[in-house]
């Protein structure tokens, strides 16, 4: 499809490998979604490719299978906005949220979980401004991060809030990240120091 997409659904339920709840191609796109649940290897709840802009809302998500992602979205020139509510992934190579642009990307999450080998809770990919305003991450598997952050060091551009993370907690490249812990807003510029920072919590 071309040109400005908008799509709302109350309630999709997909059984089957390859069988995305939403799967949109376009310019402009704007998903507002309810209740979505997947079954089946390499089925995303919401699939969102665009060149433009990319906004999505959803209530709950829950995929089940290999390589399936709650939210995947990426734009090839615009901004990224994702606002969820619970996501649950289950499935070697899940996940809960990836998104991906030049322009800035914003993620609101209020739980995440995942189950699984590689499967990692969110991912924010930009050249520009990432902003991450999580609530729980709770990641079970090996090598399964909870927060992956891949931003613009110069932009000084990755906050995370309100975040409560079990698992591998976060990895962060490019960007000097800011956490709330107790209410303070602190640096961490590097993994193992947000991992001592927030055992010493």
């Amino acid at each position: 499809s071309g040109g400005e997409t908008l799509v709302t659904s109350e309630s999709v339920t997909t059984t089957g490998a390859m069988a995305d709840a939403i799967n949109i191609v376009g310019i402009d796109v704007t998903v507002h979604s309810g209740f979505i649940s997947t079954v089946g290897d390499t089925s995303d709840g919401i699939y969102v490719t665009a060149s433009g802009p990319i906004a999505v809302t959803s209530e709950s998500i829950e995929t089940t299978g290999s390589f399936t992602v709650g939210v995947r979205t990426t734009s090839t020139s615009g901004r990224i906005s994702v606002a969820s509510g619970a996501i649950a992934a289950v499935g070697n190579y899940s996940a809960g949220i990836i998104a991906s642009a030049p322009g800035a990307v914003s993620i609101t999450s209020t739980s995440i979980a995942t189950e699984g080998t590689y499967a990692f809770g969110m991912r924010a990919v930009s050249s520009d401004v990432v902003t991450i305003d999580s609530g729980s991450v709770s990641t079970l598997g090996n090598y399964s991060d909870g927060i992956q952050a891949y931003g613009n060091a110069e932009k000084d551009n990755l906050t995370l809030c309100q975040s409560v993370i079990a698992g591998f907690a976060l990895l962060m490249l490019g960007a000097t990240v800011w956490f709330v812990i107790a209410g303070l807003m602190r640096p961490l510029t590097s993994v193992r120091g947000a991992m001592r920072q927030l055992l010493a919590e």
